[in-house]
């Protein structure tokens, strides 16, 4: 289930979405959730995917799920 979430300075937001995909060689499709991290420069600036701290979050799970409910700022930390 998706789902996006806003922190309290409105300036980051991550956004956790379920992507199925099927392997060749493989029966059965898989499921994977991933969570992309965005941020703004201000309230009227646009949204920009921080790829950098996605990818780390991704290597970090490295295949565990993890809570949904952590705090935003976590893994966006510079």
């Amino acid at each position: 289930m998706p789902w996006a979430e806003v922190d309290s300075t409105g300036l980051r937001a991550r956004l956790r979405v379920r992507v199925q995909y099927q392997v060749t060689l493989r029966q059965a499709p898989e499921t994977q959730e991933m969570l992309f991290y965005f941020e703004r420069a201000g309230p009227d600036a646009p949204w920009y995917m921080n790829f950098e701290t996605s990818l780390r979050a991704a290597e970090k799970r490295g295949g565990e799920e993890k809570s949904a409910h952590s705090k935003i700022g976590q893994a966006s930390q510079k």
